[in-house]
């Protein structure tokens, strides 16, 4: 059973180095700093509609989009003088 986990879990650090190496910022990182992002990884999976974060607000996490679609918008305030 051991052996079971531990060849899912190479498979899944693999994998997750493969989709790492095609972002531009991180194709020339070595191995060990790719697994050490990757070890920081934590996969959730959004409902649509639903806000993963919001404008002006800080959050503590950095978001890799995977797969499916997303939609991001941004407030512009324009200064209109009516007089």
């Amino acid at each position: 059973m051991q052996e079971i986990v531990e060849g899912h879990e190479r498979r899944l650090m693999n994998d997750r180095r493969d989709f790492m190496i095609e972002i531009e910022e991180f194709k020339d990182m070595s191995r060990a700093v790719l697994n050490k992002i990757i070890d920081k990884f934590e996969p959730i999976t959004c409902i649509k509609g639903s806000k993963i974060c919001e404008e002006d607000k800080l959050f503590d996490y950095i978001y890799f989009i995977r797969e499916g679609e997303f939609e991001m918008s941004k407030t512009i305030k324009m200064g209109v003088n009516l007089q």
